[in-house]
C-alpha cells in the first residue's frame, strides 16, 4: 500500500488483529503498519471495525 506521511510517500505494508483491552471489554483494532521507520512499526488502536 502507498500511505502519505509529511508530505512523502512510502510503501508499507499493513496488518491487523481484534483486541479486547481488559478494564473495559470493548473490541478494538490493533492496526501495524511496517515500513516508515526502519526501527520501528507504527501502531494504532482504533475503534473502528475493519471490513477488508
Amino acid at each position: 500500500m502507498v500511505l502519505w506521511f509529511e508530505d512523502e510517500k512510502y510503501e508499507v505494508s499493513l496488518s491487523h488483529t481484534k483486541v479486547t483491552l481488559p478494564y473495559n471489554k470493548k473490541d478494538y483494532e490493533l492496526v501495524i503498519v511496517y515500513g516508515l521507520s526502519e526501527e520501528r512499526p507504527l501502531i494504532l488502536l482504533i475503534n473502528r471495525s475493519i471490513y477488508s
